[in-house]
């Protein structure tokens, strides 16, 4: 971004705000939750932050149905990993769809990025997925485990797709897991409803999970459906803006540099426009990207 408060002092600004941030939230985080703890506190998008580290944002599940829990053999999901210019903390920085329906006969692909070993790693991570459904009594069946291999990665990051496909109607939960150097790391659950027939749309709401945006950092956007459990598919694009994947509820997303110079006291940097897409239907969202405010002059 050109921009006035481009100087050393400005960079050196970032980079104290982020050793900050990334200090207070693991001494915060340093007592591993319950699983009652570690449900409740990922239950939803948590309200705009200027931090560039962000917490998985996860879309609302029918409360009619309860999720597996560790006695049905579901790991507590590990803290997002981080990577930014290096690595900070190893796990998935990428998490799984949280929920995604679909009609029977079509797959649904969960997506995840891992981090945990150096910028380059000539092989891929090996990824096992475990795999839930709900039975007749609501009880949950452990189904046979599958394994999945990342990309390899020259920037410290790996790319994961799994595609489940063949699944019958009903509710199906999935996680993930990867190990780096001897240690195990545990995805988000991510639940995957298979329904006999469409439900299209009627209204879409997208939130970011912060409002304010550094250049080329990695951030998550999330589409709520009405109804809950629709099955038209959401799509992502917008100019200055990449989305990975461009379709699904809950993606990431990255920033180019913005170009001019922010004259505002009010926002955190210079204003950019999110969009998601579902059946004809569109919604929109403001990002402010720089992070810096203008001094009052």
């Amino acid at each position: 971004m050109t921009s006035r408060f481009q100087s050393p002092v400005h960079i050196l600004l970032v980079l104290i705000t982020l050793l900050l941030i990334i200090g207070s939230q693991t001494t915060q985080h340093a007592v591993q939750a319950s699983p009652s703890e570690s449900s409740s506190s990922h239950s939803g998008i948590k309200p705009p932050t200027s931090s560039i580290e962000n917490a998985s944002p996860k879309a609302e599940i029918p409360q009619a149905v309860t999720p597996p829990s560790t006695a049905d053999g579901v790991n507590n999901p590990n803290r997002d990993g981080f990577w930014f210019l290096v690595l900070w903390r190893a796990g998935f920085n990428g998490q799984p769809q949280a929920q995604q329906y679909i009609i029977l006969g079509d797959s649904a692909q969960l997506n995840v990025q891992t981090t945990g070993g150096p910028i380059i790693w000539p092989s891929p991570a090996r990824i096992p997925v475990n795999h839930w459904s709900l039975k007749s009594d609501n009880t949950w069946l452990k189904e046979p485990s599958t394994t999945v291999k990342s990309n390899t990665t020259i920037n410290g990051l790996h790319d994961t797709t799994y595609t489940a496909s063949g699944l019958p109607v009903g509710v199906h939960y999935f996680q993930m897991a990867v190990t780096y150097f001897g240690s195990t790391y545990y995805s988000e659950l991510a639940m995957i409803t298979v329904v006999e027939k469409e439900t299209p749309a009627t209204a879409i709401d997208i939130q970011p999970n912060t409002s304010v945006v550094f250049a080329n950092a990695d951030y998550r956007i999330q589409a709520n459906l009405t109804p809950v459990n629709s099955t038209s598919p959401v799509s992502w694009a917008s100019p200055n803006v990449t989305y990975l994947p461009t379709t699904g509820r809950v993606v990431r997303f990255k920033t180019n540099e913005i170009a001019g110079i922010n004259e505002s006291t009010e926002q955190a940097g210079l204003p950019l426009t999110l969009t998601g897409q579902t059946n004809g239907l569109q919604d929109n969202a403001t990002v402010y990207v720089g992070g810096l405010k203008s001094p009052d002059n």
